[in-house]
């Protein structure tokens, strides 16, 4: 029977190779302690990275269709809140139209001044820009909705210069804002009148934002407002005040119209808000299933990683044992 003896080199070398391999075991399980996930997934998953792979890339567009909708979210959100804020503004000045007929000369200044600021306070608001886009410009995303609102009054004030009766002055400033190619959508409208979108939200829902500051019920609102503003000039309507208080009192009868539209608006926004917000619930739980999934793939659990921990510290504990006794290990006692 033949005996095979290791030579002192080569089992000193096999010794420090199996103290690396188990000091580098004993690193991955650290890690994977410390991250909770496996240190070598190829490994673990016998190479099929494909299961793997599918699910990172669902991961990936489930995180880009959650940016696009919070997008839209916040869009939404934008022209809901600047809807409130016009149907505030025509609510406030609709009660004091009403009443024109029986105030004097200085309240009925008052009103047209309020109703100036309140028309330079719409058209305000329908140039909010949320993240850089202009929020009721339609596809002109990068443009104003409107024109400044003094430039808007002031053109209204030339188209009526002429005007003497309360009945000639709003059929020419209604003919101005809603004539299709007419002065507000050649001089006013700086946005676009076609919708913005179609905004992808997943791999089968769109959004096309359909509310623009051309919007037949905006436009309602912007010729109330510009209509009662130009009771605060005293020359308006030949300076018969007679005339300016029954343009006022028509005006106010028109206010709750106005409102009525407003709310039509509303509620057309609030069903896309609705919408974008079940989308958003579901992309949610589909997210959070694929972070399952990849986490039953790639985590490490707990009690498995420590007990093999514990078996690697064992063996290098030996490899350290039998190093040391080698070591000594002189030739008398070798006999």
């Amino acid at each position: 029977m033949t005996i095979r003896n290791m030579g002192d080199m080569a089992q000193s070398f096999q010794l420090r190779r199996s103290s690396a391999d188990l000091r580098s075991r004993l690193t991955d399980l650290a890690k994977e302690m410390i991250s909770t996930r496996k240190s070598d997934i190829g490994r673990e998953i016998s190479g099929q990275f494909e299961p793997l792979a599918d699910v990172e890339r669902g991961l990936g567009l489930m995180s880009s269709y959650s940016t696009s909708l919070a997008s839209a979210a916040t869009l939404l959100e934008a022209q809901q809140a600047g809807l409130s804020s016009i149907r505030s503004e025509i609510d406030a000045i609709g009660d004091s139209l009403i009443n024109a007929r029986t105030l004097d000369i200085s309240s009925l200044r008052r009103i047209g001044e309020e109703a100036t600021h309140r028309f330079s306070g719409v058209v305000s608001t329908l140039n909010t820009r949320i993240a850089g886009q202009s929020v009721f410009a339609g596809r002109a995303t990068a443009s104003p909705a409107l024109a400044p609102a003094a430039e808007i009054l002031s053109a209204i004030r030339d188209e009526i210069a002429a005007e003497t009766t309360a009945a000639g002055a709003i059929t020419r400033i209604e003919a101005w804002f809603n004539t299709p190619g007419g002065a507000f959508e050649t001089m006013a409208l700086k946005g676009s009148a076609q919708p913005a979108g179609p905004l992808r939200l997943t791999d089968t829902e769109t959004l096309t934002l359909e509310t623009t500051a051309a919007d037949p019920a905006l436009r309602d609102s912007l010729r109330l407002l510009a209509t009662a503003a130009i009771l605060s000039d005293p020359a308006a309507l030949g300076g018969d005040t007679a005339a300016q208080k029954e343009l006022a009192f028509l005006m106010g009868q028109s206010a709750q119209g106005s409102e009525e539209r407003l709310v039509g608006l509303s509620a057309q926004v609030g069903w896309q808000e609705e919408r974008v917000e079940t989308l958003r619930t579901q992309t949610g739980a589909r997210r959070t299933a694929l972070e399952i999934t990849r986490n039953v793939i790639t985590s490490a659990d707990p009690f498995e990683t420590a007990t093999a921990l514990k078996e690697a510290e064992a063996r290098l504990d030996a490899i350290f044992t039998v190093t040391a006794r080698l070591s000594r290990l002189s030739l008398t006692e070798y006999l």
